[in-house]
């Protein structure tokens, strides 16, 4: 089984808020939905197995220490932090064309994670999926982690211009997909093949579950 390794370089962040599987970040309005409808018996949301599998599929990157967001008179917000890295800026200009920068500095979080996989294998980071709401949303990026070991931080941007208060240490802040590096192609086909119909056939001959029971593969990330 591959590794990837994590390694803290300021030796002072608690084990508490070190990355994890992301399978222990269920949201909580996953939890809280009831897995049918109750009055057709439908299945909701919570049974959707695709959208489970994006929400506990890789790891998790949290924050670290509290974080305080401000907005001052002149409208500029400011991050306030006790312990930890913290805020650096990108100038606005860097990413002047996009829409979510907004023409703003581009906060980003600097991490104090090292992330180290093995020879051929990337990290895919992007905010995390399927969430409870957080305040910010990072920019998704490729790193070749197998190369490249200098912590990876994230750019972000604030989903509500407007947003102030204390976003507490433990609070996601970008899901890492470990993954291996191959050349692909591409074509397209215009008839249904005997794998598309054999499919079918399975889902659809099932009352409840056909995709979980019979067309699934198991995903491990420990």
């Amino acid at each position: 089984m591959p590794e990837i390794i994590f390694t803290d370089i300021t030796e002072t962040v608690p084990s508490q808020f070190y990355p994890k599987p992301a399978k222990n970040f269920i949201p909580n309005w996953i939890k809280h939905l009831p897995p049918y409808i109750k009055d057709t018996g439908s299945m909701t949301g919570k049974k959707c197995i695709p959208m489970l599998d994006a929400v506990m599929s890789g790891y998790m990157i949290v924050i670290t220490d509290d974080l305080k967001i401000s907005k001052g008179e002149d409208g500029f917000t400011s991050y306030e932090w006790k312990d930890g890295l913290g805020i650096e800026f990108h100038d606005a200009k860097q990413l002047e064309t996009n829409q979510k920068a907004g023409g703003k500095n581009i906060p980003k979080w600097v991490s104090p994670w090292s992330i180290e996989t093995p020879k051929g294998y990337s990290c895919l980071f992007v905010a995390p999926l399927n969430s409870d709401p957080i305040p910010f949303e990072v920019f998704s990026g490729v790193v070749d982690t197998d190369s490249y070991f200098f912590p990876v931080s994230f750019p972000f941007t604030l989903k509500d211009d407007n947003f102030t208060g204390i976003v507490p240490a433990g609070t996601p802040i970008a899901q890492v997909f470990p993954f291996k590096r191959e050349s692909w192609k591409s074509r397209f086909a215009t008839k249904t093949t005997s794998k598309i119909r054999q499919s079918y056939r399975i889902i659809s001959g099932s009352y409840r579950n056909g995709y979980k029971k019979y067309l699934r593969k198991q995903k491990s990330f420990e």
